[in-house]
């Protein structure tokens, strides 16, 4: 069939080919796009857990084991800087145990899902010492699996068993005791910590130091004084006297208790207890429990 110019008339081939064309983008367009988020939140899910397991779809499991691993570690680093003390007061180890390692250790903050636990060992000596007071210590840490879901990683489970030995000592320049991981026993089953009371420093104790530096001739030195003091008091950590002038000052204390007995024996006439200080003075890190209170008065206010 011929057109009016006597030509065979065009055929739409090349119209119906593009409006196809068009269709078939159209619907593929909605599928590149869920490419596109789909390797977007891969791509995010593998900038935040390192490996990715599969291709679509196949996200991230955090590795339980290596995060209880680490969160051991740091469990048994944070002991290390609790127990230690910044200040000179020797204590023993069974107390260390009780009253620092185990009642509230640093933990690290941790997700849902995670448990920690201290368990005491054995320990022996004391931080005056000088091998310093000795802890075993274990450190469990378990992290249960979670499943992950769309957008957000999963996390394996997992679980860490380490036993660590503590030497405190006090003083120590660095503030943190010296730790090795040593191997755990068979059985870690908690030991209980039975501290040595504290002495105490009360009227009878007062009454004893000053019936001590009056029984010491006139004229006692120091040395005579803290020998006598020593033979009554074998349990404090703190005994001091010196002389000024024509009296003898002795100090007589527990630390970690912040009693302080402070008597003055003047030459001739009878021993009297000192007590016009500050006790915030008594406190670690201040004065401390020592003549000075009475030779070389300090004002707090």
């Amino acid at each position: 069939m011929l057109d009016a110019e006597g030509k065979p008339p065009r055929r739409k081939t090349g119209l119906v080919m593009k409006i196809l064309g068009l269709t078939a983008l159209l619907a593929v367009v909605p599928t590149i796009a869920t490419i596109y988020v789909v390797n977007t939140l891969v791509d995010e899910s593998v900038r935040a857990d390192g490996v990715l397991r599969g291709a679509l779809g196949g996200f991230v499991a955090d590795d339980g084991e290596a995060l209880a691993a680490e969160l051991g570690e740091r469990v048994a680093i944070g002991i290390a800087d609790d127990v230690e003390p910044s200040y000179d007061e020797p204590a023993d180890a069974a107390a260390i145990v009780q009253r620092r390692a185990i009642v509230s250790p640093r933990l690290p903050e941790v997700a849902a899902g995670v448990s920690i636990s201290v368990v005491p060992l054995a320990w022996h000596g004391s931080s005056g010492d000088q091998e310093g007071a000795l802890i075993d210590l274990a450190v469990s840490v378990d992290v249960a699996q979670i499943d992950s879901v769309m957008g957000d990683a999963g996390r394996d489970a997992g679980s860490s068993r380490t036993c660590w030995r503590y030497a405190v000592r006090a003083p120590d320049p660095d503030d943190i005791a010296d730790y090795d991981e040593v191997d755990c026993p068979g059985d870690l089953s908690p030991a209980q910590p039975s501290p040595t009371p504290l002495p105490s420093l009360g009227v009878e104790e007062s009454d004893e130091v000053r019936q001590v530096l009056d029984e010491l001739p006139d004229g006692a030195g120091p040395e005579d004084a803290e020998a006598a003091l020593r033979a009554v008091f074998p349990g404090v950590d703190v005994v001091r006297a010196e002389r000024a002038a024509d009296e003898l000052v002795a100090a007589v204390g527990v630390t970690q208790a912040r009693d302080c007995i402070v008597a003055v024996r003047p030459d001739g006439g009878h021993t009297w207890r000192f007590t016009a200080f500050d006790k915030v003075l008594v406190e670690p890190g201040e004065l401390g429990c020592t003549p000075s209170l009475y030779t070389v008065p300090v004002s707090t206010h």
